[in-house]
């Protein structure tokens, strides 16, 4: 059982379900990040990143759903 987001992305990985963990976990960290400061700079940063994070989520989807078949 996982109680966590970064205990999800962990055990997703584990199973083969996602690729790239590194980029799931530095996702998380910004988005732990972002609810947590009142920093100007570091909210543009984040914000530059979720293009970025739009598509690895898109491809989380994709895996998720390919697993399921």
């Amino acid at each position: 059982m996982v109680n966590s987001p970064r205990e999800s992305i962990r055990e997703a990985f584990s199973l083969k379900i996602l690729k790239d963990e590194p980029k799931y976990l530095e996702m998380l960290e910004d988005r732990n990040m972002t609810t947590h400061t009142y920093k100007e700079t570091l909210a543009e940063e984040i914000y530059e990143s979720l293009p970025r994070y739009v598509e690895l989520m898109r491809i989380a989807v994709l895996e998720i759903k390919n697993k399921l078949k």
